[in-house]
């Protein structure tokens, strides 16, 4: 997978190393992923390589482990 085109309805629980090692080009979804149920996010972006996309949009309220 090179790009995330869209979400969809999923529910994420955990995002625990999600992406690790992806080398994808970036995230071009104009939906939001559904975080309500993730309280732990660490590791999410570990060795992806240059990725820099916006994610300011993203409900992380519930997240307390893994957040910066």
């Amino acid at each position: 997978m090179l790009d995330l085109a869209q979400w969809g309805k999923i529910v994420w629980r955990s995002m625990v190393g999600s992406f690790r090692d992806w080398n994808g080009t970036g995230f071009s979804a104009e939906d939001n992923p559904d975080l309500s149920q993730v309280i732990d996010m660490s590791q999410l972006f570990i060795r992806t390589g240059s990725f820099n996309d916006d994610i300011n949009d993203w409900d992380v309220d519930n997240v307390t482990f893994g957040a910066t």
